[in-house]
């Protein structure tokens, strides 16, 4: 694994360092699916019709962004699926920082309606409040307080990293193309639960439990 200078760490290298912990972790969470984390990987966030033909088709352009660290699925015939975008920062996140981040959230879940997006900020106590007002569009945020994490730090982070990577399959199979003549399944129930965590909780944030300690 990529040795950091926790005294002079810049986002490239932090962003490297983390995809080398998340390739490490995928292949113990989901070892029976081809998942990888790259870092830099461009996404489309646009796909534009310049005009329309009689005939139904219809000319089209897409455009894209690099994301900081994407974690992907490949398939057969060399094709590859977005599951989970993660966006890093080092040392602080700006408003600017925080809504320009959420609205390329925005932009790229409105191309791929079954992505997982998060922040992720390292060498902080915790995260900003103007992070959590204005990143209406991140699925999760995570925060430590250091370039390489503490074991409890390391957990919690794995466990978001489990479950967005599982909520973006299961968003997929709500959203993809249906099997011929397989019933696609009803649901009558989706909540989406607010889980929180301190660095004082002797429990992952990321368990059962939909908010972590006692309500103010």
């Amino acid at each position: 694994m990529k040795k950091i200078d926790t005294e002079r760490i810049n986002e490239a290298d932090w962003a490297e360092y983390i995809v080398e912990v998340i390739n490490s972790k995928l292949i113990e969470l989901f070892p029976n699916r081809k998942l990888c984390a790259e870092k830099e990987k461009s996404l489309m966030y646009a796909y534009e019709i310049n005009e329309y033909g009689t005939d139904g088709n219809h000319e089209a352009r897409t455009m894209g962004f690099k994301t900081d660290i994407l974690i992907f699925e490949n398939l057969i015939n060399n094709r590859w699926k977005p599951r989970v975008v993660i966006e890093t920062k080092i040392r602080g996140v700006t408003t600017h920082d925080a809504i320009t981040y959420s609205k390329k959230a925005a932009s790229h879940k409105a191309v791929h309606p079954y992505i997982r997006y998060g922040i992720f900020v390292g060498e902080i106590e915790h995260i900003p409040k103007r992070l959590m007002r204005h990143g209406e569009n991140f699925d999760f945020m995570i925060s430590w307080a250091k370039g390489k994490p503490t074991p409890k730090e390391l957990d919690d982070f794995t466990n978001v990293i489990r479950r967005e990577v599982e909520a973006s399959i299961q968003m997929d199979h709500i959203y993809g193309r249906q099997e011929i003549g397989k019933e696609s399944k009803k649901y009558t129930l989706l909540h989406r639960p607010l889980v929180l965590a301190t660095r004082d909780d002797t429990n992952s944030g990321t368990d059962s439990r939909v908010l972590v300690g006692p309500l103010p």
